[in-house]
């Protein structure tokens, strides 16, 4: 009786430590547009976490990316030839479902407005954190 009560506990706090741990991770999905709305392929998207995390993965045929990710803040940059780099600091990716961030790049010398950027506190110093679609303004 007592070792059968002893296998339940163990049973139970195995199957809630593997719940737990499927729900340690989150991510980072999205697609990489220009502004005409077409897909860029082969774009670069570099995530940088603490304390020295460093993913870095191109989109695919379709301008897709994913990647999972521990809950944090993140540094997030896109790159294309020919194309302004979009970064911003200090982004969120909570626990759970991963968080899209679809960015549009714009040609180098383009500036374009994002009325969805909004500045958030970070640490010690204020930077911005942009939400969903996000445009590049440099």
């Amino acid at each position: 009786m007592k070792l059968l009560k002893i296998a339940s506990v163990v049973g139970f706090l195995f199957a809630v430590s593997l719940s737990a741990n499927s729900q340690e991770t989150s991510g980072l999905i999205g697609r990489v547009f220009d502004r005409n709305g077409s897909v860029i392929v082969g774009a670069r998207v570099l995530v940088l976490g603490k304390p020295d995390a460093r993913y870095e993965l191109t989109t695919n045929g379709e301008g897709s990316y994913r990647i999972g990710l521990p809950p944090g803040f993140y540094s997030i940059e896109v790159s294309a030839n020919g194309l302004s780099n979009f970064a911003v600091e200090c982004y969120q990716i909570p626990l759970g479902n991963p968080v899209t961030l679809d960015v549009t790049l714009t040609v180098r010398g383009e500036l374009s407005c994002n009325p969805q950027r909004k500045l958030i506190r970070c640490g010690k110093r204020h930077r911005s954190r942009t939400r969903r679609k996000a445009e590049i303004l440099m």
